[in-house]
Formats: C-alpha cells, structure tokens, sequence
C-alpha cells in the first residue's frame, strides 16, 4: 500500500486537531520562560567611551583603527583579559571617532577591573603608535633642517665659482651675492615652514591620541528583558508542540495502517 503524502491543509489540520495540546505547550514554555527571566543570577555591567586618535594628521584625518573594525576585533584580541566568566562588549556612537567599551559578568568587583585593565591596555596600544607616529615627523623635521642647511652651502660655493670664472665687475658680483642671500633666505623659509608643519602635526597627535571620555564608573545591575526571554520561549514552545503534534500524528498513523495489515 503507497504512502499518500500530505498537503497543506492536511498539516493544518493536524495543528487545528490538536490545538488544545499545542496551546498548554507554549503556555508551560512562557511560564518557564518568565521564570528563568524573574529567577536568574544577577548580572552586572561597566561601560566607558573611548575616543580614538589620529594615525596621521592630513587634510583628511585618519584614525589609528575604524571603529567599526574594532567592534569585532577587540573583544577577540583581549578576551582572554576579562576570563571565561565576563563579556566584553564593544559598540560605536555612529558619525563619531569613539566607541563604547563594557563589561558584562555576575561579580561588580571583577567586572569594574576587567573594564579598567582591558581600557588600560587598549589606550596604551594606541598611544605606542602615536608615539612612534610623532617620532617619525621629528626624524623628518631634522632631516629637513639638515637638507637645507647643506643645500645652502651648496647654492653659495656655486656662486663664489661662478663669480670667479667669468670675471665680472663689482656690480655685478654685488648682484650675484645679492641674489645668493635670496637663495640662502628663501630656503631658510621653506626650512622654517616645514618645520613649522611638522611641529603643528606633532602637537596634533598629542592632542588627539586615543583616550577614555570621562571615568570608568562602579558596575551597576542589569535587568533582564522579560520580553525577550518571554518571545524566545514562546518560539521555542511553538515549534516544540508543532513538532510533537506531527510526530503523535504519524505514530498514529502507522499504528492504524498495521491493524489494518494485519
């Protein structure tokens, strides 16, 4: 005898047959639901806004780390900070350079410290790179400095030979170092605006290197969303009684269709 597969109608009339059945069965996973929620462990939270700093200060400032590449990278790189029993969370204030760092976890103590060592270790990452971001722009100021000092000496030795090839006259020598001191302060301005610029992005850096906003404050209670816990275990009952409403359906089934068999 051919099995005949079930359409549409035929499964909703299984769940309307036993629709009493599947009723009490989300009821039972609601109220275990909202007792888990009332009933569980207490959980503290301890959260701070980072600020993070400038990589390089250009016409179009760029940031040490995008804040929305750290929402995913952070937690994993200093998990193993916080210890097995915490959650580190990590949020950004969109169209702004910071971010929000929490931690989540059942002791108000260890919480608060967890949030202050891994804070601690992040900014101090950071400002490494600053630090060594603002090295680089001194090295280049006095490389600066160097190049135009020896470039000077260079452009004046090149006018005393000049002077003494070709012969000219008093006038024309007085032009001719009249023109070598142009030379001499036009490259001591550039050297001065340059310099000027590498110490404006230097102060820069300094200003805008990564930071906390305001203090890390003691860990407070966070209350459980009823709500949530109450939708997922509706769901969670929803599915659990449909499934066993198919499944007392075909045993039923098969039970029959042996008698008839036999």
């Amino acid at each position: 005898m051919e099995e005949e597969e079930l359409g549409l109608f035929d499964y909703l009339f299984i769940i309307w047959k036993r629709k009493v059945s599947i009723i009490v069965v989300i009821l039972v996973c609601v109220l275990i639901g909202a007792f888990m929620a009332l009933g569980g462990s207490d959980l503290y939270r301890a959260e701070v806004l980072v600020r993070i700093g400038k990589g390089q200060t250009t016409n179009i400032p760029t940031l040490l780390d995008e804040p929305q590449n750290l929402v995913t990278t952070l937690p994993i790189e200093y998990s193993g900070v916080i210890g097995n029993d915490c959650a580190l969370l990590v949020g950004m204030i969109s169209g702004t350079p910071l971010i929000r760092i929490s931690v989540q976890g059942p002791e108000r103590k260890k919480v608060k410290e967890s949030l202050e060592k891994v804070t601690g270790l992040f900014v101090e990452a950071h400002r490494k790179r600053s630090e060594e971001i603002i090295e680089s722009y001194r090295v280049l100021t006095r490389g600066i400095g160097k190049y135009i000092e020896a470039n000077g000496e260079q452009m004046a030795q090149f006018g005393v030979s000049s002077k003494e090839v070709s012969g000219v006259n008093k006038k024309n020598s007085i032009d001719f170092r009249t023109d070598s001191d142009l030379w001499s302060e036009r490259d001591s301005l550039i050297d001065l605006k340059r310099k000027s610029e590498c110490k404006i992005f230097i102060n820069s850096l300094r200003t805008n290197m990564t930071q906390t906003v305001g203090r890390i404050g003691d860990a407070v209670p966070v209350k459980p969303s009823i709500l949530k816990y109450l939708i997922f275990a509706g769901m969670f009952g929803i599915a659990i009684s449909i499934g066993m409403s198919f499944l007392i359906e075909y045993v039923q089934n098969a039970k029959k269709e042996r008698k008839m068999l036999a």
